[in-house]
């Protein structure tokens, strides 16, 4: 019936995540029925939702839900939408005053006449936001200790070894792949040498800032 793409952004710098969004190939007609031009005036919204999980302030600036008719989506298809996490009190269990908001779409169509509504969720993401005093952002200017990521996002690099067009990177992709599959024998070669990255994200934290969960991850 139509496409809905969402883009997310983390932020460093703020606790901020913010979302882009899009309705595009729109059908013509609905559910099989021919369209006379009764379907371009039919509702569509997007609504982020967004539950806090920590019992402070979280999902600041909810704006509802995003109602336009189909034409309206066909005109100007795009939208965006941000949410903002307070800091909670900063204690000896949560020194980084970590929290995390649950986020995820509501799809509702509403055609005109006695079609009734429909209306559907997507996949929920789990943000996090904290304000580590680890955290440095100096450029172009300081800004506060404090950042947003997705936290069940797991990174995921492609190559293709056989397409001919990627020969000239044949050297870095047995590079990463040994790397990956055989870390002891990259150079400078060393018995148990671990290269981080392979089975879980890459983190942030460094070793002297807590080294029990530096080295737990």
């Amino acid at each position: 019936m139509f496409r809905l793409t969402i883009i997310g952004h983390g932020s460093n710098g703020s606790r901020q995540v913010s979302y882009e969004y899009q309705i595009n190939d729109i059908k013509y007609g609905y559910n099989g029925i021919p369209n006379t031009g009764w379907w371009e005036g039919a509702d569509i919204s997007v609504d982020l939702q967004c539950k806090g999980t920590s019992g402070n302030p979280d999902c600041i600036g909810d704006k509802g839900p995003d109602t336009r008719t189909v034409s309206e989506w066909r005109e100007n298809p795009r939208g965006d939408e941000a949410f903002n996490s307070n800091p909670p009190p900063k204690t000896v269990e949560n020194i980084d005053q970590v929290s995390y908001m649950d986020i995820w779409p509501r799809i509702t169509v509403n055609p005109p006449g006695v079609f009734p509504e429909r209306s559907g969720d997507g996949e929920k993401q789990k943000v996090r936001a904290d304000s580590a005093d680890y955290l440095i952002v100096y450029s172009p200017r300081f800004w506060p200790k404090a950042g947003a990521i997705f936290a069940d996002v797991k990174p995921v690099f492609y190559y293709q070894e056989n397409d001919s067009y990627f020969d000239i990177m044949d050297p870095a992709f047995e590079q990463h792949k040994q790397a990956m599959t055989d870390p002891a024998n990259t150079f400078p070669p060393r018995p148990g040498k671990t290269i981080p990255g392979q089975s879980v994200p890459l983190t942030r934290l460094y070793k002297e800032y807590n080294p029990v969960r530096y080295d737990s991850q």
